[in-house]
């Protein structure tokens, strides 16, 4: 995944999309699914995947999970089509005080 836009702005989401797959060949996956992992974060207000808002669920599942001992946002995002690829929204606390619960 690549980093496409963000802000400083704790209060903005933050973005990230896979690239799409361009072109084609024998056997090509139509679809797929993406594993983002964001480190030295704290839980994230919400989480967006293609617009959709997307669930806390458990490890390995689709959804996201908190690792809080390594301060990392998991999203497993369900299989979506690889010419479109996938964009993520994650919108983190605003508060100053939500960085030192680390």
């Amino acid at each position: 995944m690549r980093h496409l836009s963000g802000s400083p702005d704790r209060k903005l989401p933050r973005r990230w999309s896979s690239i799409p797959v361009r072109g084609s060949y024998t056997r090509m996956l139509e679809s797929r699914a993406y594993q983002v992992q964001l480190l030295s974060v704290v839980p994230p207000v919400s989480v967006r995947v293609d617009g959709k808002t997307v669930v806390q669920a458990g490890e390995g599942k689709v959804g996201w999970w908190y690792d809080g001992e390594h301060t990392t946002l998991n999203i497993l995002t369900g299989k979506t089509s690889s010419k479109n690829g996938a964009k993520v929204d994650v919108v983190l606390p605003s508060s100053p005080k939500a960085n030192e619960r680390r």
